[in-house]
């Protein structure tokens, strides 16, 4: 499952392994990442953006990822407050 990957500790080689993906609520309200490239994507509200091996919000991935949500008209479904805003969360490295 994508949320138990996602808490685990990153194996840290030397390089930087940033990921990216979207967050869904359950009917339970809780938080359930997806991978950008989930089927899901298209059928579910989405709430948000994750962004895993970023170490700060300053991030350039972070920026890009909070973008490229905000803009895109591909995702049908996107549950955002009035004034745009949406959820971030970040899984450290």
């Amino acid at each position: 499952m994508m949320a138990q990957r996602l808490v685990r500790p990153q194996a840290t080689d030397g390089s930087e392994q940033l990921e990216t993906g979207v967050l869904t609520l359950d009917q339970g309200r809780s938080l359930i990442p997806l991978a950008v490239h989930d089927p899901e994507v298209f059928s579910l509200p989405l709430v948000g953006v994750w962004v895993r091996g970023a170490s700060c919000p300053d991030h350039p991935l972070v920026a890009a990822a909070c973008l490229s949500f905000a803009t895109s008209r591909a995702l049908p479904d996107k549950a955002v407050q009035p004034d745009g805003s949406f959820l971030l969360l970040l899984f450290p490295p």
